[in-house]
């Protein structure tokens, strides 16, 4: 504590005296230049009853001014996280710091200057002081005390109340722990992630960081106004294809995000008319399909169900594959049946136009990739082939060409008595000339 003190002598102060006990004119007086106004500075450090006198060239002593000081004890109690604001015990609040202070007897004690709380001063509210502090709830006042003896005050403050804001973020269903807490609240923070997302992270909007930002579940202590968002990302699934034979159209993606629409081209085949694709792997609880990307509405509930659309979104929900397999109608085509008859002369076993002659060509229609057995002619003079089973090209490209043999009949000449005849027989084929033909003779006749 520093005391100002003054003292005024018309004939002039030539020493002073400064002590915590009474002087006398015997006692050890300091001195000083004469001077009619004189005036001391001097610190106190510790409560006391101090006494202050000068003396005048004449040696007179000047009334003594008798200053006491008092000390007094500052409590700060700040509101615990989780006190009952208002209620001044030892269970809600506690000592944050202790400060030590003189004064003379008599100061009327500010709270201005008593209150501050350095380390908790940007979370705390001034209430009042008391002269009590205890499990009995402490009566508080607002009435800046009079100093009257060495005191102890407890000085009372509660927490400011601070809000904590969770945002949804993409791929977020549901946050919690929002609300309205004390500064210094350590709050439970956790979020529920959208079906088909993966959790990523906290973000902080402003205010207080998470504990882990990269754990759903986690904390956040709180001295400020704080607001977070949630962020989840989309998973990722890969697309495979069963064309059985088709040809991939325009669009075909491997992999997609989910809430991401793809286009799949329809494919297509020779002979076939895409009838839809099924799908194995898949979650029919996402899986939708629409005509055009902005109609992607109607819901793929059965895999088995042939969808002929070609814009799909969520095919699954989990990290993994879904394979979507090609159905396919067999369409009518065209195949033709050739009957070839073997030529005069012509080499049966050599199957070609210089040995067969085609006689007529009969068309069939049938499914692609489906068996017929088409059947054979008769021709005179001529032995059938087997029949032929066959599957029809869907390209339409199939022929079934059957090769008909000529018979051989045998010529005999009789010599009707006369020698015989050379040779006895000729054997040809249907239709082939028998040539110059064998002469006999019979006597007393003419051939």
């Amino acid at each position: 504590q520093t005391l100002t003190l003054t003292s005024t002598d018309d004939v002039g102060v030539v020493s002073y005296y400064f002590d915590t006990t009474a002087p006398t004119t015997s006692s050890n007086f300091t001195t000083i230049t004469s001077t009619p106004n004189y005036s001391k500075t001097e610190t106190v450090t510790a409560a006391g009853t101090y006494y202050f006198a000068t003396k005048d060239t004449s040696g007179n002593m000047s009334n003594v001014a008798q200053i006491e000081i008092n000390s007094y004890v500052v409590n700060n109690l700040l509101e615990k996280v989780d006190g009952t604001t208002n209620v001044y015990t030892n269970a809600n609040y506690e000592v944050a710091s202790t400060n030590t202070y003189l004064a003379p007897k008599g100061t009327v004690i500010t709270n201005t200057s008593v209150y501050t709380i350095p380390e908790h001063s940007s979370a705390s509210l001034f209430k009042g002081q008391s002269t009590a502090y205890g499990t009995t709830a402490a009566e508080v006042s607002t009435t800046n005390p009079t100093l009257n003896g060495n005191s102890t005050y407890y000085m009372w403050f509660n927490r400011e109340t601070v809000t904590l804001t969770l945002n949804k973020g993409t791929g977020i269903d549901s946050v919690t722990g929002s609300g309205t807490y004390k500064y210094g609240k350590e709050v439970n923070i956790d979020a529920t992630v959208s079906k088909g997302y993966a959790w990523k992270d906290w973000t902080k909007n402003s205010g207080n960081n998470p504990a882990n930002v990269n754990s759903k579940s986690t904390t956040v202590t709180l001295t400020g106004n704080t607001v977070l968002t949630a962020n989840a990302t989309a998973i990722s699934y890969t697309i495979e294809y069963t064309r059985n034979g088709g040809n991939f159209g325009t669009y075909h993606p491997t992999s997609a995000n989910f809430d991401e629409a793809v286009r799949i081209s329809n494919p297509t085949k020779e002979g076939y008319t895409f009838t839809g694709w099924t799908m194995t792997n898949g979650d029919t609880t996402t899986a939708k399909y629409g005509l055009t990307n902005s109609t992607i509405n109607t819901n793929w509930n059965d895999g088995n169900t042939k969808v002929l659309n070609e814009y799909f979104i969520n095919l699954r929900s989990t990290t993994g594959t879904v394979t979507l397999v090609a159905n396919w109608g067999a369409n009518p085509v065209n195949y033709s049946v050739e009957h070839w008859t073997q030529k005069v002369g012509g080499d049966a076993s050599q199957h070609n136009a210089t040995n067969y002659k085609l006689e007529e060509t009969v068309p069939g229609t049938a499914e692609a990739d489906t068996q017929v057995t088409p059947p054979v002619k008769s021709y005179d003079g001529f032995t059938a082939p087997t029949t032929q089973t066959v599957t029809v090209a869907a390209d339409g490209t199939t022929v079934v060409r059957y090769y008909y043999t000529r018979n051989e009949y045998t010529a005999t000449f009789d010599s009707n008595g006369g020698t015989t005849a050379v040779p006895p027989s000729i054997t040809k084929e249907y239709q082939a000339e028998l040539g110059t033909l064998p002469t006999t003779s019979y006597t007393g006749y003419n051939f």
